[in-house]
C-alpha cells in the first residue's frame, strides 16, 4: 500500500496485510498454512494438481501464480474447488521475503527493530540495471519484502477472468502517483 504525505509526495511502503477479516490471513509460504487461510500467488498454485491437493485442507482461497497466462488461469478458473480462486491483476509480484534483515547487517546495526527499512527507500538492482524496490514487513522485522521492477497490469482481462471462474482481485500499490492512481482506478472501473 502507498501514502501521501500532506504535500501529495509519494512515500512507498509495502504493508503486509495479515488480517483479512478477523479468521482469515494471507498465507506466502506453504509452510505457513493452517486452517481458513488465504494463499497468496507467491505459493506457486499453477495447474490442476496443486488445486486438488489445497481443496483437500480448509482453504479460504487461493490466487494462482502471477507466472501463469490468461488462458492458463482462466483454465484453472473452471476446475471446481471448495474454494474461491483469485489473480494479481496489478502490481509487482513479490520475488523474495528475507528472514533476515540485510540492511541491518550492511550498516553493522547487529539488532533487530532498527527502523532503517522504514525510513528510508532502498532498492536492489540487477545486473541490467533493474532496481527492484525492498519493503518492510510491517511489524515482522527483520524480515524485508522484495517486488519485481517489472509490474503486471492484467485490468483489462477481469471481465475474462470472472467469466471464468476467477473471483478475486490483488492489486499491490507500491510506487504510483496520485495521477497513476487516477488512471488505475478508471482503468478498473472500464474494465469491470
Amino acid at each position: 500500500f502507498t501514502y501521501f504525505d500532506s504535500n501529495y509526495n509519494l512515500y512507498a511502503r509495502h504493508f503486509h496485510l495479515n488480517v483479512l477479516d478477523d479468521r482469515c490471513y494471507l498465507v506466502h509460504n506453504l509452510g505457513d498454512y493452517n486452517s481458513n487461510k488465504v494463499l497468496s500467488p507467491s505459493c506457486n498454485i499453477v495447474n490442476k494438481n496443486t488445486l486438488d491437493l489445497i481443496n483437500k485442507y480448509n482453504v479460504k482461497a487461493a490466487y494462482l501464480s502471477s507466472e501463469l497466462s490468461i488462458e492458463q488461469m482462466c483454465t484453472l478458473g473452471k476446475v471446481k474447488t471448495n474454494y474461491s480462486k483469485g489473480a494479481l491483476v496489478y502490481g509487482a509480484s513479490l520475488m523474495m521475503v528475507t528472514k533476515h534483515c540485510f540492511i541491518s547487517k550492511l550498516k553493522s546495526l547487529n539488532r533487530t527493530n532498527c527502523g532503517s527499512c522504514t525510513l528510508n527507500n532502498y532498492s536492489i538492482v540487477d545486473e541490467y540495471n533493474n532496481k527492484m524496490n525492498v519493503y518492510a514487513r510491517c511489524g515482522e522485522c527483520p524480515e524485508l519484502i522484495i517486488r519485481n521492477y517489472k509490474k503486471i497490469n492484467l485490468i483489462k482481462n477481469i471481465k475474462k477472468l470472472l467469466n471464468n471462474g476467477i473471483n478475486r482481485f490483488m492489486f499491490v500499490l507500491t510506487d504510483e502517483t496520485i495521477t497513476e492512481l487516477d488512471s488505475l482506478k478508471k482503468s478498473i472501473m472500464n474494465n469491470i
